[in-house]
């Protein structure tokens, strides 16, 4: 992670070009930009799996739509960019918005937002309580079927 943003930082125009033209391919909703959200959701939730695994990522619910979640956070900012530097009041520079997200982003996804998990277990029995019973579950967080308990 250093070096790529070592390299970012030497040459923030080499990526600003392509990352603009993403982001506009993207949001035209294109075969090709579906190609591409699958693919990086897909390796995205390869990664998650493979965290959970090795202890590096707490358990998920649900890693398929964590990895969505996750993947479309990261187009957002791609197809967001002029509206994300114009709140935060910073010129047009993806490198500078980027500088500027990337800590508070860590910051989430290293300790969460909220100091305890009340919002997570409404929510959680809610979504249970609306959900019709399946002769099979995911088990939170390991990607495995079982039948329910």
């Amino acid at each position: 992670m250093g070096e790529v943003m070592r390299s970012y930082q030497a040459d923030p125009g080499s990526y600003q070009a392509q990352i603009s033209y993403l982001g506009r391919v993207v949001a035209e909703n294109t075969p090709a930009a579906a190609r591409f959200i699958d693919v990086l959701t897909d390796e995205s939730e390869t990664i998650i799996r493979a965290g959970i695994s090795d202890g590096t990522m707490r358990p998920s619910d649900d890693p398929r739509a964590l990895a969505v979640l996750t993947a479309t956070m990261v187009v957002g900012l791609i197809t967001m960019g002029p509206h994300i530097e114009r709140t935060l009041g910073l010129p047009a520079s993806q490198q500078q918005m980027l500088l500027r997200l990337a800590l508070p982003a860590l910051e989430l996804y290293t300790h969460g937002l909220y100091t305890n998990d009340s919002y997570l277990r409404l929510v959680r029995n809610a979504v249970s309580a609306l959900q019709p019973e399946h002769n099979e579950r995911e088990t939170p967080g390991t990607g495995s079927s079982e039948a329910p308990a």
